[in-house]
């Protein structure tokens, strides 16, 4: 199973939040409003619980590191995330 997800938006910064919360207010007016979050940490607690043996959890960090190496600066750690979770 592959998917995106968010953290909280309280567990983020004050920049990061006001980011957040412009995305949200955008996505939503496409149709899409985000209607749930999840800490990483439980989110893994969750899904190695009902199975998966597997699982990956890109943080913004991994994230820009594998898809975009070109980008500078420090990610946060705290945001989008994409997470892969197999039960091999």
């Amino acid at each position: 199973m592959v998917f995106d997800y968010s953290n909280p938006p309280d567990s983020l910064s004050a920049e990061m939040r006001a980011v957040h919360d412009a995305r949200a207010a955008h996505v939503a007016e496409l149709g899409e409003t985000w209607v749930s979050y999840f800490d990483s940490d439980e989110l893994r607690v969750r899904l190695t619980g009902i199975g998966f043996t597997e699982v990956e959890d890109l943080g913004p960090p991994q994230i820009v590191a594998r898809y975009f190496p070109q980008r500078t600066g420090v990610a946060t750690e705290k945001g989008g995330h994409i997470v892969r979770a197999a039960t091999f």
